[in-house]
């Protein structure tokens, strides 16, 4: 499960970011890298620290900021379905 929300929110955060926000595309890319460094001791958590550095900016992007609910809801929410159905819990 864990490479899989790793995944995705590269997935969502390049989709949102990489071609409107280039700078802030980079920034978020240095983020998730360092994450993933520190990451290393976190064990089963990892993963999750790893998709929220990646994550951490995507609200900046126009098409996300007009309704400002993205991170608060449906991030929220997929962090809390991960958590739960993580294999090392």
């Amino acid at each position: 499960m864990g490479d899989l929300i790793e995944e995705w929110a590269t997935q969502v955060a390049e989709a949102e970011l990489s071609s409107v926000l280039p700078r802030r595309w980079a920034h978020t890319q240095g983020v998730a890298k360092r994450a993933v460094e520190v990451s290393q001791v976190l064990g089963q958590d990892a993963s999750l620290l790893v998709a929220a550095a990646t994550l951490h900016d995507v609200g900046y992007a126009p098409r996300l900021a007009t309704t400002r609910q993205f991170l608060s809801d449906h991030l929220a929410d997929q962090m809390k379905m991960a958590a739960m159905w993580s294999p090392a819990r």
